[in-house]
């Protein structure tokens, strides 16, 4: 009985001195982390990517048309953005003014020309027109992008 209490009490005193050690190679483990993560974060340099280096500009030609099929807008604009509603909302000339609607963001007005009943702007992308919420829309380059002015039925 002796020699089994001698044996527990040898495997409980090397049970925790197996967990001091793995403990402390953890915390040394960290701490190496720690400092290589520092001194490679002290060693970076971050800068700007020139103009040539800058491959995300897309160009697009934007048209806009009035109810009587009139271009009343375009322009062939080349930018970093990705989304078409937040292009459009850049450009001071268009005036643009949307509300959130149950399927994303409603053109209410661009020009000063707004939605009334029977009249509302429609948006081509390409000659097709778009499917999604304008605010979804993500850009491609050389898109032609047409928002009409038009009537419910034509």
């Amino acid at each position: 009985m002796k020699n089994i209490k001698s044996w527990g009490l040898l495997i409980v005193l090397m049970l925790n001195l197996f967990s001091l050690t793995a403990c402390n190679n953890v915390q040394s483990i960290a701490e190496e982390t720690t400092e290589l993560t520092d001194s490679e974060a002290s060693e970076q340099v971050v800068s700007e990517p020139s103009e040539e280096q800058k491959g995300d500009d897309v160009e697009i030609t934007l048209n806009i048309y009035n109810l009587n099929k009139e271009a009343i807008y375009s322009e062939k604009i080349k930018t970093e953005k990705s989304n078409l509603l937040e292009l459009m909302s850049t450009i001071d000339a268009l005036k643009l003014k949307t509300e959130d609607s149950e399927g994303g963001k409603f053109i209410v007005s661009i020009m000063d020309i707004s939605y009334d009943y029977g009249r509302y702007w429609n948006c081509y992308i390409n000659g097709e027109i778009l499917q999604e919420n304008i605010g979804l829309y993500e850009i491609i380059d050389n898109d032609v992008v047409e928002l009409r002015y038009e009537k419910v039925g034509e």
